[in-house]
């Protein structure tokens, strides 16, 4: 478990949530195009999940399929950290 944490952390992952239109045609769809999803919670409609950046570029065309609307609620990861940190490096040293 340990090991799969570091690792998505390596990657970096996203957490969304999806809501209106039809949640289970969405789980089928991410399912059918072997999209991994964890961290799962239904909220009266509104589903939150997180995914790898690689796979939440296909949930765009699930979400339009089933009818829900998808956005972004947190970047984690490596990747995500680094973009934020190197603006401010070249902004202090002027590179």
């Amino acid at each position: 478990m340990l090991l799969l944490n570091f690792l998505r952390f390596i990657s970096g992952y996203v957490g969304f949530t999806a809501r209106g239109g039809f949640a289970e045609r969405f789980l089928n769809l991410c399912r059918l195009n072997k999209i991994i999803l964890w961290d799962l919670k239904n909220n009266g409609g509104v589903i939150s999940a997180c995914t790898d950046f690689s796979s939440y570029k296909k949930i765009r065309s699930v979400a339009r399929k089933s009818g829900m609307t998808v956005r972004i609620k947190r970047k984690y990861g490596l990747p995500f950290f680094l973009e934020n940190h190197k603006r401010r490096v070249s902004q202090k040293y002027g590179s």
